[in-house]
């Protein structure tokens, strides 16, 4: 597991000095990609790479791994200590866990872990949406990375907000922020997404009607729309959606190069799509030909 920082990572003298220093290994491995301060996940790249194992703090270094660390700390410009502290934080934040001398990624599924992928974008996606959410209102929100974000930017900047929502994994994520209030939804329980799904989230959301709904994707084609890639989720969206008078999806621009397997179906519900500016010229066309609003963000840079 290495830790990169995103001004060095589109960089190609710093992206040959790091594949210097990996360019012996063959196993599979994750890059995190932290922001300048501390502890700010921003994304997460893959790559075939040798991991670097980081041995427990009772045993002896390793002079081949201390001369890696080294290495991709200059080519950082931070040092050990801070990549070590980063790898701290992204274990306390639930993104990764801390094994033997090694780091791994959580499940794909699991919310934690997808909040690695493209963390500055997704939280500019998240700011945008909630300048539409008002002081004082109740919004409903659906799981996704993006949506996690979006409650965790609402919680923080706006006061009296009610939030509704069928993701545990939410509820859990902004339990400690100053202005969280958060109705959880009743339901079965997936494990891995930590959301709650089947009957009793339509039963529960029909005790509603709010304004917005906000929902993330796991893809899109013009033909059949937005997607999922779970069927029963897929659902609970929709039993969400019936309950609200405007729905909007948030994603990042990349899941418009592919689709789940579950059309979400919402006929013309949707009307709003917050993404960034690498929106496919296709689907930002046939988006506007269904009356989908587009507000865009800015793909790269810091948040």
């Amino acid at each position: 597991m290495y830790v990169i920082d995103p001004a060095d990572a589109m960089n190609p003298a710093a992206q040959n000095a790091l594949l210097k220093v990996l360019e012996e290994g063959p196993a599979y491995a994750a890059f995190l990609l932290l922001a300048g301060e501390p502890g700010k996940l921003l994304d997460t790249v893959r790559s075939r790479c040798e991991p670097l194992r980081l041995p427990p703090e009772e045993a002896p270094p390793d002079p081949a791994l201390a001369d890696k660390a080294a290495a991709l700390a200059q080519v950082l410009g931070v040092s050990s200590v801070t990549v070590r502290k980063d790898l701290d934080t992204l274990e306390e934040k639930g993104v990764l866990r801390r094994e033997h001398g090694y780091a791994l990624l959580k499940s794909e599924d699991d919310l934690s872990s997808r909040l690695a992928y493209h963390y500055a974008c997704k939280g500019r996606i998240a700011k945008r949406a909630a300048a539409l959410v008002a002081d004082g209102e109740t919004v409903m929100i659906e799981s996704g990375s993006c949506c996690a974000l979006l409650a965790e930017e609402i919680c923080t900047s706006r006061r009296d907000v009610t939030i509704v929502t069928n993701s545990a994994f939410i509820a859990g994520f902004v339990r400690q922020k100053p202005h969280a209030h958060v109705v959880l939804l009743g339901g079965v329980y997936q494990n891995d997404a930590q959301v709650m799904v089947g009957p009793l989230v339509a039963q529960g959301a029909q005790g509603f009607f709010v304004n917005r709904l906000f929902i993330g994707t796991d893809g899109y084609t013009p033909q059949m729309g937005f997607t999922n890639s779970d069927h029963l989720r897929a659902q609970a969206v929709r039993d969400m959606a019936a309950q609200a008078g405007h729905v909007a999806v948030l994603t990042e621009s990349e899941k418009f190069t592919r689709h789940g397997v579950v059309p979400l179906q919402l006929g013309g519900a949707v009307d709003l799509l917050v993404t960034d500016d690498g929106l496919p010229g296709e689907s930002r066309l046939a988006l506007g030909q269904e009356g989908v609003e587009i507000l865009t963000v800015a793909r790269e840079g810091r948040l």
